[in-house]
C-alpha cells in the first residue's frame, strides 16, 4: 500500500545495468523490505505494511540491494548490488507530500490463533486500540506478544482499507500448535529472465495505485486476473505472452529455485499460461512453499482458477482442497486470507466431503475469523461456516445481514464447547 512520507530531497548512488534485477529479501539488512522496482523513472520500495515511491531524476537505475527506512527523511540510503558491467550514477529522490498519504489510523483490531492463551492478556500486550495509529516499528509489539506464556510466535498485519483506515490482524501461534506442512526450501541456482521481475513489480505498484483510485475490479473469465485499469491490464497481458514463451522455465524456477524472489514472480506469472489444467499442479505445490509470498501468489491464482473451473466444467479442472483447509489454521494472515478465497466458492458448491473436513479440521479457525470486526475479511469465513453447519446461501446471507449475528456466533461457540448439536 502506498503510504508516502514527508517531502524531502536526497541524493543516493544506484547501479546502472544492462538488465533489470531485484533484491532477495534475505539479503536486505531490513528483512521487512522486500520489493524494489524501477519503472518509467520511478523508484518504488515496499514492504508488507507500507510502501514508498520516489521520482528518479536521472538515468534508468536497475538493481537495488537494500535500503534504510525512508522514514528518516534526510537519510534515504540505497546500498547497491554490484553487477557485471554496471556503472555508478547519482540520482535525486523526492518523497511524496503529506497530502498524498494514507491514514495509518486503526479501524479494526482482530485476532486469530488464540485457544488457551488469554485474549485479554494479548490485548494488553498489544497496547493498541481502535483509533490509534499503526506504529512504523512493530517489532516491540511482537516482542511483548512473544513474551506471553504459551505464545510461540506472533504476527501483525496492517491491511488497507476501511474508509481509508487500517485493519489490524494479530496472529498468535501457541506453543505446540500444529502448523500447515510446507515443502523444503529449493536449492538450485535458477533465475527468471529479468523482464519478469520488472513486469511483476510494476504491476504491483500500479495495481495499488489503481485500487486507491477505485479501479480494483478484475475480469476472471479467462482463468487469470485482468484488471479493469488499462495500465495494469497491459502489464498482465505481457505475462500472457511471456508465460507461453517461457513456461518450462517458470515451472523449473517455481519448483527448484533457491531464490525466493524468483519463485514469487514465477508463481504470479505462470498463472497466465494458457492451459490452466496443466499448470494447476505447479501452483498447488507452490501453495506449500516455505516463502509466504510465494504461497500468497500461488493461492491467489488458484482462487481465480476455482471460479474458472466452476464456469467451465467441461475442462475437467479438479482442485484438491486439502492444502487449503490446512492453511485456514496457519499463523500467517495471508495464508488464511487466500485459503478462504479458494474454499469459499468450493464450500458453496455443497461438496459434503469438503464440508466434513472443514468441520473436523478448521471449525475453530472459521469461527474466530467469522467474528472479525473487519466485515470484508470476516464474510468469507462466515459463509463457509454457515455451509459447514448445513445452511444454504440465502439463510447464511440472512444471518450475515442481521445486526445480531455476533450473538448467533456466540451461540455456535457455546454449542461447540459443550459438544451439542450445531445444526442451526
Amino acid at each position: 500500500m502506498w503510504i508516502p512520507c514527508l517531502a524531502t530531497i536526497a541524493v543516493v548512488t544506484v547501479v546502472h545495468a544492462t538488465h533489470a534485477g531485484v533484491t532477495e529479501r534475505a539479503s536486505s539488512p531490513d528483512e521487512n523490505l522486500n520489493r524494489f522496482v524501477i519503472y518509467d523513472g520511478t523508484l518504488a520500495i515496499s514492504r508488507p505494511d507500507k510502501s514508498w515511491k520516489f521520482e528518479i531524476d536521472a538515468g534508468e537505475p536497475a538493481v537495488l540491494a537494500s535500503t534504510s527506512s525512508p522514514d528518516d527523511a534526510a537519510d534515504v540510503d540505497i546500498q547497491v548490488q554490484q553487477v557485471p558491467g554496471a556503472t555508478l550514477a547519482q540520482v535525486k529522490l523526492r518523497q511524496s507530500s503529506p497530502a498524498e498519504a494514507q491514514s495509518s489510523e486503526i479501524a479494526t483490531i482482530d485476532f486469530y490463533g488464540i485457544r488457551s492463551v488469554s485474549e485479554d492478556k494479548v490485548r494488553q500486550s498489544l497496547g493498541l486500540v481502535v483509533g490509534d495509529s499503526v506504529p512504523d516499528d512493530t517489532e516491540p509489539i511482537l516482542e511483548r506478544l512473544r513474551r506471553i506464556p504459551g505464545v510461540e510466535q506472533a504476527t501483525l498485519d496492517s491491511i488497507c482499507c476501511v474508509d481509508g483506515k487500517r485493519s489490524l490482524f494479530i496472529g498468535i501461534e501457541e506453543t505446540g500448535a500444529e502448523r500447515p506442512e510446507l515443502r523444503a526450501r529449493p536449492e538450485e541456482d535458477l533465475r527468471l529472465p529479468p523482464e519478469f521481475a520488472r513486469i511483476y513489480h510494476e504491476e504491483q505498484v500500479r495495481g495499488e495505485a489503481a485500487a486507491q483510485k477505485g479501479r480494483a475490479g478484475d475480469d476472471w473469465s479467462q482463468g487469470h486476473s485482468l484488471s479493469e485499469d488499462p495500465d495494469v491490464r497491459a502489464l498482465q497481458l505481457k505475462f500472457v505472452e511471456l508465460s507461453g514463451k517461457h513456461l518450462q522455465t517458470l515451472r523449473r524456477v517455481l519448483a527448484l529455485s533457491r531464490h525466493d524472489e524468483d519463485r514469487r514472480v514465477a508463481a504470479a506469472a505462470i498463472a497466465y499460461a494458457a492451459d490452466k489444467k496443466a499448470i494447476l499442479p505447479d501452483l498447488v505445490q507452490a501453495a506449500r512453499d516455505p516463502d509466504e509470498d510465494v504461497r500468497n501468489n500461488a493461492m491467489r491464482a488458484i482462487a481465480v482458477m476455482v471460479a474458472y473451473a466452476q464456469d467451465h466444467p467441461e475442462l475437467g479442472i479438479e482442485i484438491d482442497y486439502t492444502p487449503f483447509v490446512e492453511m485456514l489454521t496457519s499463523p500467517i494472515w495471508s495464508d488464511r486470507n487466500k485459503a478462504l478465497a479458494i474454499i469459499r466458492p468450493l464450500a458453496s458448491g455443497g461438496d459434503q466431503a469438503l464440508l466434513r473436513t472443514l468441520r473436523e479440521e478448521a471449525f475453530d479457525s472459521l469461527l474466530e475469523m467469522a467474528r472479525w470486526q473487519s466485515p470484508g475479511h470476516a464474510s468469507w469465513a462466515f459463509f463457509v461456516l454457515g455451509h459447514v453447519l448445513g445452511l444454504n446461501e440465502d439463510d447464511i446471507h440472512e444471518r450475515w445481514t442481521d445486526e445480531n449475528r455476533t450473538a448467533w456466533l456466540d451461540e455456535i461457540g457455546q454449542t461447540e464447547a459443550t459438544g451439542g448439536d450445531d445444526d442451526r
